[in-house]
């Protein structure tokens, strides 16, 4: 059979065109080969090439796409370590402008409480001085609650009703500066209301608190005044009564054209509550009122 020179230099390959005997000894097998056993050869040949060259090929992709995932990778890295270094920031700029605003309402509160207590002293024996007394006691209930919100760790729309209402009935006592000795007790459950129900709740009960020290007690050393609140079902229950004197004839809830009692049913609408009150011995209070407010 006849040589076929590009046939045979596919065949010669490697180490073996430097060994004379391997040459000889393939160069009398490809002899004996047929042009179509050579043919096949060939194919199978350059079919291996063409393999190696894709699996080469393919090689050097994933490397290529190995590099550009490692890339991205640390670049989001990067980047995510400089939002959390941006978050930290903004968060401490925010930490710095709650503190300070927190700081400056405290001030202009006790500004106004100050401006309202001396305005106060000088007119006393004025009428007026107890309206400015008064307007003093409701302005700290709001105070308490604001340092109250200011200082949870909680969330926020919630705060617990007994540690709002327990240094709220000491700042009204120390704003009257009353020579009363009363005993005030307390039966608070530890409930979480939103802050809106708690500021309506502060001025309510700095209301009753400065009333029993205006008018219950006349004649008298001192009296007792017990705050119970607690639930009742899906509502919170809130029992204020105190042993004085108990309200003149003739006065209720309905039928009254003092400010005072014109508030309480208005605050406690508010709370989309019910109040009521008797008066067989001292005076009672109690409001009714959904425990989630709308």
């Amino acid at each position: 059979a006849g040589r076929i020179p590009e046939y045979d230099n596919h065949l010669r390959m490697g180490v073996l065109h430097r060994e004379p005997l391997l040459r000889e000894i393939l160069d009398l097998a490809i002899a004996d080969i047929t042009p179509m056993e050579r043919q096949e050869i060939v194919n199978r040949h350059v079919y291996i090439q063409v393999v190696e060259s894709a699996n080469y090929r393919l090689i050097v992709g994933l490397g290529i796409l190995a590099s550009l995932v490692i890339a991205a990778t640390l670049w989001v890295n990067q980047r995510l370590r400089r939002l959390s270094s941006d978050r930290l920031r903004l968060l401490q700029e925010k930490e710095m402008l709650l503190a300070e605003t927190h700081h400056r309402i405290k001030n202009n509160m006790t500004v106004v409480k100050t401006l309202l207590s001396v305005h106060a002293r000088k007119l006393a024996g004025d009428p007026s001085s107890q309206v400015l007394t008064d307007a003093v006691a409701q302005v700290q209930s709001m105070a308490v609650l604001y340092d109250r919100l200011y200082r949870s760790t909680l969330d926020n729309r919630l705060l617990s009703l007994p540690e709002y209402l327990a240094p709220l009935l000491q700042e009204i006592l120390a704003i009257f500066r009353s020579t009363l000795v009363l005993d005030i007790t307390t039966n608070i459950e530890p409930l979480q209301l939103p802050v809106k129900a708690l500021s309506s709740l502060g001025i309510i009960i700095n209301e009753l608190v400065t009333n029993s020290i205006k008018y219950a007690f006349h004649g008298r050393n001192g009296g007792s005044i017990h705050l119970i609140a607690r639930t009742q079902g899906d509502n919170v229950l809130l029992i204020y009564e105190d042993d004085g004197v108990g309200l003149p004839d003739g006065v209720s809830l309905e039928h009254s054209d003092g400010f005072g009692m014109q508030l309480l049913t208005m605050l406690a609408g508010g709370l989309r509550g019910h109040m009521s009150v008797s008066s067989d011995q001292g005076v009672q209070f109690s409001l009714l009122f959904p425990l989630i407010q709308a």
